[in-house]
């Protein structure tokens, strides 16, 4: 209950500066659209007709812009045009390079140079880019020239923008104006992948956040790069070493796509990892490739978008499987429509990927459509509702996983001192005070024992050391001894103690390997009980030569649904029936004519017989399960015994 009451507030908090981070930068570019001087803005910025293009030597005429242009490896295109016969103090001139260098030039002269500063970019990539260039009084009626030169080892097409004209100030305001709606959607996405990470760092401790961490960060990449895309001139004096950074985080996003379908469907993990693997590789290749080959932005931006794509179609598949597929009939109603929602929200995706290569084909890779940016933006929405209704789910599970604990404990005490095991336990204890005084003794004191070890850890939830699990295991078996005499052995093997476990937890297990293992065979039997370490694991071992696991008492330790239409119980819990998933995932059981005991299908309570529809067993796995982040190993063979171990993570 407190992780829930702390979590929320952090939430909301974080919740709120995000959308007080989005006001303030909104409103920023709100205000930054307007001219503070509106009388003198002029009416027209573009200055698209009359240029003559010269492309790689030759004369193409006067063309109006924009233009399509194809440009062979270190082809120059130019665009020539005289300047006005009258030009202020404050005007300038603004032009989109597409990934070349550029050279504005009047007469001789090299008025700009992109890049400057004789930086070339990093690994031989130029970034696009709205470039203004001031103009002096003196360049009045001179011939502005406009030099493109492919940087790509590669012959490319694109357009050559339109070109605006007019006072610097009404220039960038109306670039900003033109792009300000993409570079919104841009800084949403953006803004919802890092609110997923913050929710991610959150909730981390009570839920598995992984598949959310994953998502987020390719959101958030993804976002940086379509904010990049926009060409708002917001930082134009860093704006070559952005672009790098957009193109850096771009390539972040198919290993992260990836790296969430690896962590959301747990069934299917192999193939998530090795396209993961193929991803970074593609990555890293690139990095080391671009020191010595030129490449142009649109072959990076292809390869990023073809892997994001497949990683894209191979969760919808995964997602499917997990939403219609054998399993989904273990799922709640409530997880089947968070499943089924999921998936149909990633065929968003590969769909606004197709009709955006279709519509929007000359522009495709580098320039993004709303359409193309309104779709994601859509699927960015649909999966933070998703994470909020799961990450609800999840509290109340943790909620009611909580008390469950703390209600199996004190069951678990009270089963174990009712009154006709007192009642025989007293009476066994008061025929030997007569006939073995010594023993009498001896047993009247591990009965004290066990009944001070129930009584202290009834409101125990910190666990206890091994070592006293094992007194209070001894004196419980002796106590046994006493009242079914040799039916009942004990061999101890223990190796290492101090390790800590849910009280009464280990104990369980033993009190149940006697009571449903030794016990039901005539001539009773032994059970075993050791414990030793690995590198990574405090090991105990329960094994006992009893009657083992039936298929009926199989199925009631593994039933998950109480009715057919009734979903109530452990099915109705993420973390309980996780847990129930973990353990039959290393069940091996076997009848008594060595055939493998397999459950095909959900076992139901009311299909089982009613001696075998209530256990205990379940809730002990749960206990040590979230106490202690114990992992179970179950062998059993039918009329032979049970084998059960518990390895308990040294961290």
């Amino acid at each position: 209950m407190k992780k829930q009451n702390k979590s929320t507030p952090v939430t909301l908090i974080a919740f709120v500066i995000t959308l007080f981070v989005i006001f303030v930068i909104v409103a920023f570019l709100l205000l930054g659209k307007g001219n503070t001087n509106a009388n003198t803005r002029p009416r027209n910025l573009t200055y698209d007709t009359g240029w003559t293009f010269i492309e790689n030597g030759s004369n193409q005429g006067t063309v109006n812009l924009p233009v399509k242009m194809t440009t062979p490896s270190s082809g120059i295109s130019v665009l020539k045009k005289q300047l006005p016969s009258n030009i202020s103090s404050r005007d300038a001139i603004a032009v989109r390079n597409y990934h070349q260098l550029l050279h504005v030039r009047i007469g001789d002269s090299i008025i700009f140079a992109y890049p400057n500063l004789g930086w070339n970019g990093v690994g031989n990539i130029i970034s696009d880019e709205w470039i203004v260039v001031n103009l002096k009084p003196e360049y009045a009626g001179e011939t502005i020239e406009l030099h493109f030169t492919n940087t790509s080892m590669f012959k490319t097409s694109f357009n050559i923008s339109n070109v605006y004209y007019g006072t610097d100030n009404d220039v960038v305001q109306h670039i900003r104006s033109t792009t300000f709606m993409p570079f919104l959607w841009g800084l949403i996405i953006f803004l919802i992948g890092l609110f997923l990470l913050i929710m991610s760092a959150v909730y981390a401790r009570p839920t598995d956040q992984r598949p959310n961490t994953a998502m987020g960060a390719a959101l958030l990449c993804f976002g940086l790069w379509l904010l990049n895309r926009s060409l708002m001139p917001v930082l134009t004096r860093f704006s070559g070493a952005l672009y790098i950074f957009a193109v850096l985080a771009l390539m972040f996003v198919p290993p992260c796509i990836f790296l969430y379908s690896y962590y959301r469907n747990k069934e299917h993990r192999q193939i998530s990892m090795k396209c993961y693997i193929v991803a970074i590789a593609a990555d890293v290749f690139i990095m080391l490739s671009c020191i010595v080959i030129r490449y142009n932005a649109n072959i990076i931006a292809i390869l990023c978008y073809s892997l994001a794509g497949v990683g894209i179609i191979l969760n919808g598949v995964l997602l499917y499987r997990s939403a219609y597929g054998d399993k989904a009939n273990l799922l709640t109603r409530t997880e089947l429509l968070l499943n089924r929602t999921e998936f149909l929200a990633n065929i968003i995706l590969p769909i606004i990927i197709i009709a955006e290569s279709i519509l929007f084909r000359d522009r495709m890779w580098t320039e993004m459509s709303m359409f193309f940016r309104s779709g994601l933006l859509i699927y960015a929405f649909i999966y933070l509702v998703f994470v909020f209704w799961r990450n609800r789910l999840a509290l109340s599970d943790r909620v009611n996983v909580t008390n469950r604990l703390k209600e199996n404990q004190l069951k678990l005490m009270m089963d174990q001192i009712q009154p006709h095991f007192l009642f025989n336990t007293l009476s066994a204890i008061r025929i030997l005070i007569k006939m073995e005084p010594d023993m009498a003794y001896d047993a009247m004191y591990d009965f004290s024992k066990y009944l001070r070890a129930n009584i202290d850890n009834v409101n125990n939830i910190d666990g206890i050391d091994f070592a006293s699990e094992v007194e209070h295991i001894k004196s419980y078996v002796n106590i046994e001894k006493i009242r079914f005499g040799d039916r009942v052995n004990a061999v101890y093997d223990i190796q290492c103690d101090d390790f800590f476990v849910p009280p009464l937890s280990i104990q369980s297990l033993v009190e149940n390997a006697i009571q449903y293992g030794i016990l039901p065979k005539m001539r009773g039997g032994t059970i075993w009980l050791r414990s030793y370490e690995t590198n990574d694991y405090d090991v105990v071992e329960i094994e006992d030569d009893g009657v083992g696991f039936t298929r009926d008492t199989a199925a009631h330790l593994f039933s998950i649904y109480a009715s057919d239409d009734d979903k109530v119980g452990m099915e109705s819990n993420q973390v309980l029936r996780t847990a129930l998933t973990e353990v039959m995932e290393n069940l091996n059981l076997t009848d008594s004519t060595g055939n493998p005991i397999v459950f095909t299908k959900p076992v139901k309570n009311n299909d089982l017989t009613e001696e075998h529809q209530s256990s205990s067993t379940m809730n002990i796995f749960l206990r040590l399960r979230e106490m202690s982040g114990a992992k179970f190993e179950i062998a059993s063979t039918e009329g032979e015994g049970t084998l059960i171990r518990v390895l308990i993570p040294k961290n």
